[in-house]
């Protein structure tokens, strides 16, 4: 989603304004145009006018509430279809089941956290330009064959679009979105690699949270046949245990109290693409079994029909639970786990993998940096080395929080240990064995992100121990303005120290040589 041209449209509706603005701050970053209101009419006002993307709603307003502002909303064909979520501090069950019985495709619950807002907010948005998109191509393709005798032709051009349409979205999570080099990511990697050609394979990925196993299923997904299809991301752990069969299977109007009209399911959102489980472990048993026979028998029938419909779907899981420890306590299902589970991927938490770090912050030093519309700050040494005595039990979802509070506070070039703010407790002392090897990793990181002209003049200045510009234009064919660039660039990085100034400038073995 591009930040500097807003692609999506969002109504927020909330009575309190600290809400309003706290989910203003995730979303508009992230390519939203944002219409925050504070109660139930004055959504339906701006929604009919904004034609948004997306709608979300507090439940308890002054006014109208929010289940009867989204009564409203379904009633014009303006909004009837805009997917629409709730905001809510009650999770009881009938609650929430209202919300979805008037039209709610999603829910969040108070506190609710930048990285959940931000998901559920995409997935949502992208499942339904895509369904719009197949809605208008579905309408050009019959005027065509209506209209022309070249028809094939403009079905051609049409499937065209839409395929270079969903790899718009599919092309922002490949395997160039995983950084780091250690052996753990790596090994990752490789078992992405592996099953990315292969497009029926059901895969579950393991790690605790935080780890990043979305950001795998989505690559294993755009790597494979299935790229051009749908991918729906659904979390198990939000999933109503009374609406968990029409969530999944879908419904048809007057199959229960509220349905109100025909719903799909997951399983018909995602045909031909991917179906990704998030939270596995937390899938409520009974639906357990009705998804195992779905899957063995590749068919569904929605809530309320006697009509099979058959499925094409492939199903990519995550968990950070201990799924053959739930099998043993009947929690989980043992056939369902070895249906799934065709090919497991485990993801290392990121204290077993330190050495991703370094690259880990400057790559988000960068990305915040580019919101806030300034230039990056500078990690020093002692930065990254506090940043890798630090274990992160949140893993990377945390290390990214701490870099984005960092970056807003910081107001220098350079960011030092005493600017990083670390929740939580972090080693206060480093053994002499510890510090040589977060120092060794912190050098071998860096030096990996070398270009092939800084790596040339590293490798000149460790074994001549010296360099000038002269030296460095000579030694690589250069301007006097280039060398002078890479020259200042390594000396800000570490790897370089200047001594002398103008002509006399001379360049010796900096921190990181």
């Amino acid at each position: 989603m591009s930040i500097g041209n807003k692609q999506y449209r969002v109504v927020i509706a909330d009575d309190v304004e600290e809400v309003r603005e706290s989910l203003r701050r995730v979303l508009e970053p992230n390519g939203y145009d944002a219409f925050l209101v504070p109660n139930g009419e004055f959504a339906i006002q701006i929604a009919l006018k904004a034609q948004p993307d997306l709608i979300i709603l507090d439940i308890t307003m002054p006014g109208i509430s929010g289940f009867e502002t989204a009564q409203e909303l379904r009633r014009h064909p303006e909004t009837a279809d805009v997917p629409l979520m709730f905001i809510t501090g009650d999770t009881d069950v009938q609650t929430l089941v209202q919300a979805f019985e008037v039209g709610a495709v999603d829910y969040i619950t108070k506190p609710f956290t930048r990285e959940e807002v931000l998901a559920r907010a995409n997935a949502h948005v992208e499942l339904y330009r895509l369904r719009k998109e197949l809605e208008e191509e579905i309408q050009r393709r019959q005027k065509a064959e209506a209209r022309s005798e070249s028809a094939e032709k403009a079905l051609s051009i049409a499937d065209q679009k839409l395929t270079a349409m969903s790899q718009q979205v599919a092309d922002r999570w490949t395997v160039d979105g995983f950084i780091g080099t250690s052996k753990g990511l790596t090994q990752v990697i490789r078992d992405i690699k592996k099953i990315q050609t292969s497009d029926t394979i059901s895969v579950v990925i393991t790690g605790e949270s935080g780890v990043g196993k979305e950001l795998i299923a989505r690559a294993i997904h755009v790597g494979s046949p299935r790229a051009s299809g749908p991918f729906v991301a659904i979390n198990c752990a939000t999933i109503p245990k009374d609406l968990a069969e029409s969530l999944f299977f879908g419904h048809i109007k007057g199959a229960f109290s509220g349905a109100i009209k025909d719903q799909l399911g997951y399983f018909e959102m995602a045909q031909g693409g991917t179906l990704f489980l998030d939270e596995l472990g937390e899938l409520p048993l009974d639906m357990q079994s009705k998804l195992l026979r779905a899957l063995e028998e590749k068919e569904i029938r929605q809530v309320g029909s006697s009509k099979h419909i058959g499925t094409n779907v492939r199903i990519l899981s995550a968990t950070n639970r201990n799924l053959m420890e739930a099998i043993k306590d009947q929690s989980f299902r043992e056939d369902l786990y070895y249906r799934l589970a065709r090919y497991t991927i485990h993801v290392p938490p990121l204290r077993e993998r330190k050495e991703d770090i370094p690259l880990l912050a400057r790559h988000f030093m960068e990305q915040f940096a580019k919101e806030m519309g300034k230039m990056a700050p500078r990690l020093s040494n002692s930065a990254i080395q506090k940043l890798m005595a630090h274990d992160f039990p949140g893993n990377i979802r945390e290390l990214k929080n701490v870099i984005e509070r960092t970056s807003i506070e910081c107001a220098g070039s350079r960011i030092q240990a005493r600017d990083v703010f670390i929740i939580g407790k972090s080693p206060s002392t480093l053994t002499d064995v510890q510090a040589k090897r977060i120092d060794h990793q912190s050098k071998e990181t860096a030096r990996y992100a070398l270009g092939e002209q800084e790596e040339a003049i590293a490798q000149h200045v460790e074994s001549r121990k010296r360099i000038t510009n002269s030296q460095c234009r000579e030694l690589l064919g250069l301007t006097i303005h280039r060398a002078n660039y890479l020259l200042n660039k390594m000396s800000q990085s570490g790897f370089l120290l200047k001594t002398g100034a103008k002509r006399n400038a001379c360049y010796i073995p900096g921190p990181l040589l």
